[in-house]
């Protein structure tokens, strides 16, 4: 007869919780888990077509708050980010550039990050991401850039040899050939 107190029963999963303990157990590769604490929504801000009038006061409202990502960017990723780099440098329209590509940003950061802890403002616990661009379409603007950056960038301690991410590699930086 087994002792009562050394026998753990392991929590039943259901849904979505199933979805993402099943996706972490199958990832070949480690995944990365990154603290939201700087996560920032700012209230109050005022924006008059392309320029802040007032950029507001932020609100970290993801303190103690973590998400956990697939560390590899795809082709698909690289194109839109550079498309969203390319709007923003130039000084284009970035509301209609967010309203053309929205779905596009919403399903790829959606296939990047397998779980989170993340929680509403409302202090609600907010569906798994994983797979759910409609999870992610209902976020704050805040939110979802920050997202983007946290799923697209390369933690420094992943980076082997002290090398650069992609956009600062010799491959970026190519100079014409010997003649």
């Amino acid at each position: 007869m087994a002792d009562e107190e050394s026998v753990k029963e392991e929590p039943i999963l259901e849904g979505t919780d199933l979805l993402v303990a099943s996706v972490a157990a199958k990832s070949k590769i480690p995944l990365v888990t990154i603290p939201s604490d700087d996560c920032a929504v700012m209230v109050g801000q005022v924006i008059d077509g392309d320029q802040i009038i007032h950029p507001g006061e932020p609100h970290y409202v993801h303190q103690g708050e973590w998400i956990q990502v697939i560390p590899v960017i795809t082709v698909a990723e690289i194109i839109t980010i550079g498309k969203l780099q390319s709007v923003r440098d130039q000084g284009d329209d970035m509301a209609a550039f967010m309203a053309q590509h929205f779905y596009d940003l919403c399903r790829e950061i959606a296939d990047r990050i397998v779980s989170w802890n993340w929680t509403n403002l409302m202090s609600e616990p907010l569906p798994e991401p994983y797979k759910r661009p409609d999870v992610i379409a209902n976020l704050s603007n805040d939110e979802m850039l920050y997202l983007l950056n946290a799923a697209t960038a390369m933690p420094a301690e992943m980076r082997k040899n002290g090398s650069e991410p992609s956009g600062a590699t010799s491959s970026a930086t190519k100079t014409p050939r010997s003649q």
